[in-house]
């Protein structure tokens, strides 16, 4: 059977790991896909950035901070701090070094011209996730909030 999952982020995360243990304990041939929501992403200092993809992607592969809810274990965030004092990057937002690695190759192979869909395939093949991960669309769709001072980004907003 084939498994597909609409969501994204964190909580997200944690019912595809367990609905993947499910597969494994079950010995079944299932197969697990998702479909990642996009509109939560944006570009911090040039950027592209996918949180929900990335919450997806560092939890199944195990490398993901627990601790925090976000980001990839043993992080650091020297870059991110000197991006803020630069002011290219917002101080409430911060990015670790291991994770920024992974925000430069997206936005690497998205200005070469690869499709959002070839991006996730690639950084998903770097550890065995036990699920595929689907872009909800190959647009770069933004989500943004209005309100009485004018428009913001959602991940602003939030």
């Amino acid at each position: 059977m084939r498994i597909t999952v609409i969501g994204g982020g964190v909580g997200c995360a944690r019912f595809v790991l367990g609905l993947r243990e499910h597969v494994r304990r079950t010995g079944s041939d299932d197969t697990i896909d998702v479909v990642v929501n996009t509109a939560d992403d944006w570009r911090v200092s040039g950027l592209r950035i996918s949180p929900d993809h990335d919450s997806l992607l560092y939890a199944l592969a195990g490398v993901n901070d627990t601790d925090r809810g976000w980001g990839r274990t043993g992080e650091t965030e020297r870059v991110s701090a000197e991006l803020a004092a630069w002011g290219t990057a917002p101080d409430w937002f911060t990015l670790g070094d291991l994770d920024l690695g992974t925000h430069i190759a997206r936005t690497a192979w998205l200005r070469a011209g690869e499709s959002v869909s070839d991006v996730y395939r690639r950084l998903g093949a770097r550890w065995p996730l036990g699920a595929a991960l689907h872009p909800a669309t190959d647009a770069e769709i933004d989500t943004q909030v209005v309100t009485r001072d004018g428009q913001i980004h959602f991940q602003e907003w939030w």
